[in-house]
């Protein structure tokens, strides 16, 4: 994959949520959710879908930056 923001070949590699309370430690509670630029700011996000605790990654060594590849599951859109 191509760094969309200097054309650079971008590394692949994965990514987890782990428990911050104890380093290491890969934590299947953490809650991941997108939501639309729309929703920012509002009290009551409804919006949202829920994102697995881990997914791959593509990361720019020169810019230094990661964007994320989740699977997104939530009952409200199957």
């Amino acid at each position: 994959m191509k760094c969309p923001v200097c054309g650079s070949e971008m590394e692949h590699g994965f990514i987890e949520a782990l428990d911050k309370n104890k380093p290491g430690v890969f934590s299947t509670h953490s809650n991941m959710t997108w939501f639309p630029d729309s929703e920012r700011g509002k009290i009551f996000m409804k919006h949202g879908m829920n994102l697995s605790p881990s997914g791959g990654g593509y990361r720019c060594k020169k810019c230094n930056v990661v964007y994320a590849e989740f699977d997104a599951f939530d009952p409200r859109y199957d």
